[in-house]
């Protein structure tokens, strides 16, 4: 006999979160890029480096969130947000987009806890 307490209770990311995400990655692979063509006095191998591994952080963190562990992928996004907001500093939009990405990923995390 199963109750409601022995289900497994799968965690999954919200809509919005979900978007943000994946907006989120493909700003930091196209800073990546965009960067060291459009900057030509100050193109940096580490930002782009850095750019390119927060875009990829987040996105593995997208999808294991659901597949592997809730706390892998947030540790994973929240990692890669706070790379790309570091990389980014000088730009005020990407920072606001880590901010509110790391907020939206603990509110999917945590939400629903059963103790």
């Amino acid at each position: 006999m199963t109750t409601a307490a022995s289900l497994h209770q799968a965690r999954t990311l919200s809509t919005a979160t979900t978007w943000l995400g994946w907006i989120s990655v493909a700003l930091w692979t196209s800073a990546a890029v965009l960067v060291p063509v459009l900057d030509n006095a100050n193109s940096e191998l580490a930002g782009s480096i850095g750019n390119l591994s927060a875009a990829v952080l987040i996105a593995a963190g997208l999808l294991t969130f659901e597949k592997a562990a809730p706390w892998l992928g947030f540790s994973l996004i929240t990692l890669g947000a706070l790379i790309g907001g570091v990389f980014l500093v000088y730009l005020l939009v990407p920072m606001i987009l880590a901010i509110a990405l790391i907020v939206q990923v603990a509110r999917d995390t945590f939400s629903h806890q059963t103790f």
